[in-house]
């Protein structure tokens, strides 16, 4: 009895929920969450452009040039708290090595001037 209940109520949340979600979606300005989601997801890939380029430093495949370039451990650690959920989302390193930042730089910079050249999306006029 204990479990249906349960059931239900999860059930009733999720409506309730699925409910309120749609109605703010209703209301997004799609352009700006596309625009917003594209910057977010340039920045993961730059991050993980400069994880693998230090995973290919620290097996002596490429050269560090300067390591660590700067060290800022002592004020945003990448081991715990703020600093993990950066590492995990941005590629944030505490101490990176010269050519991990000139990637992680360079590939921002392209990305952006490649879809700033590219003019973003064009939108189909509706059918009248």
């Amino acid at each position: 009895m204990v479990t249906l209940l349960g059931t239900l109520a999860g059930l009733a949340r999720a409506a309730v929920l699925g409910h309120l979600m749609f109605q703010g979606v209703v209301h997004l300005d799609m352009r700006r969450f596309f625009l917003v989601t594209s910057a977010l997801l340039v920045i993961f890939a730059s991050g993980m452009v400069a994880y693998g380029l230090h995973e290919l430093i620290g097996a002596s495949v490429r050269p560090a040039g300067v390591d660590p370039l700067y060290d800022v451990a002592l004020l945003l650690s990448d081991k715990s708290g703020l600093g993990l959920a950066l590492k995990t989302l941005s590629g944030y390193n505490a101490n990176p090595a010269l050519t991990e930042s000139v990637a992680y730089v360079t590939y921002l910079v392209v990305i952006a001037v490649a879809l700033h050249r590219s003019g973003g999306p064009r939108v189909a006029p509706l059918p009248a």
